[in-house]
């Protein structure tokens, strides 16, 4: 039960991180111009790691189920 509720916190808790972000990069990109290479490739870089956490944590979780 424990683990199912760290489970839901950890997957809550990174959506959340994931919605802001996304929010954020939202504004910039509505800034009336267009972004910058640097700063396209710095938004597809939060984007594969806010993924790859999520992932990360995912098997994380998963393993301790199958521990207990």
């Amino acid at each position: 039960r424990e683990v199912r509720e760290a489970q839901e916190s950890v997957r809550s808790g990174l959506s959340e991180i994931r919605h802001d972000l996304l929010e954020e990069l939202r504004v910039l990109e509505s800034s009336g111009r267009p972004l910058a290479p640097e700063e396209m490739s710095r938004r597809e870089h939060v984007i594969r790691e806010l993924d790859r956490v999520g992932e990360t944590m995912s098997r994380e979780i998963s393993d301790i189920e199958r521990q207990i």
